[in-house]
This record gives C-alpha cells, sequence and structure tokens, in this order.
C-alpha cells in the first residue's frame, strides 16, 4: 500500500511493507508532526529505528499515541538524523509496546535543511493478534 501526504512545503511517501515495518521518505523535512498510522490494526514491540537523510541534519522523535496524546518512545526521543544511517534500539520498558488502537508517529524537529529523511520503523506482530 501507497500513500502520499502533501503541502505546499514538502512531499511525504509512506509504504508499508507488509505487516511488520513501515519505510518513510520525506523528501523536504519539516519541523512538524509525521502521523504513520491513527490507529494500529494489532498490537505491536517496536524494534528498532534506522535513520538516514541525504543532506542536511535533523532531530526526530518516534511517538506512540493514546487517546490524541503522543508520548515519546524511551531511547528514541532524539534520534540526531544525518547523512550517515543511524540504527537506534529503544528502552524495553513498556513505551515500545503499542496496543490495537493506539496512533504510531514521528517528529522532525531542529531541521537544518535535511533533504530526503528516511526512516525505517521496525515492529513485531504481538502473538494472539
Amino acid at each position: 500500500m501507497t500513500r502520499t501526504l502533501s503541502t505546499p512545503q514538502q512531499r511525504a511517501l509512506r509504504t508499508t511493507f507488509g505487516p511488520e515495518s513501515f519505510e518513510i521518505l520525506i523528501e523536504a523535512v519539516a519541523d512538524q508532526a509525521y502521523p504513520l498510522s491513527l490507529a494500529l490494526p494489532v498490537g505491536y514491540i517496536l524494534l528498532n529505528v534506522t535513520t538516514e537523510l541525504a543532506s542536511g541534519t535533523c532531530t526526530v522523535n518516534v511517538q506512540k499515541v493514546v487517546a490524541g496524546t503522543p508520548a515519546s518512545v524511551t531511547n528514541l526521543s532524539a534520534i540526531s538524523a544525518t547523512a550517515t544511517q543511524l540504527e537506534s534500539t529503544p528502552t524495553d520498558d513498556g513505551t515500545n509496546v503499542f496496543a490495537a488502537g493506539d496512533g504510531l508517529q514521528f517528529t522532525a524537529s531542529a531541521n537544518a535543511a535535511g533533504v530526503d529523511l528516511s526512516i525505517t520503523i521496525a515492529m513485531q506482530r504481538i502473538t494472539g493478534n
């Protein structure tokens, strides 16, 4: 499934590769929230996040959204995205567990001419979902 999100300032491409990962490309990064799923259909455990920019820098904050309120995933709240690929792993403290119906988003901030931000979010389906 491919879905394009557009504003006059940027265009985001979201592709879902099976139920276990999200691959996102933001061509022109802006300091804002980027919703990936408003309500996940089943429960997931977030395993890791990989980031890379073609040029520039920005900070990425991965968030779980419960009842409309975003909360950062521990150890994924200040990922420094640069032209070097970086894999970040969340702390296994419950903030990385998403129930069915929870939302998933990331925010970009401290953007310094970020171009082509690639993010891969790997998740594992919770057994029984």
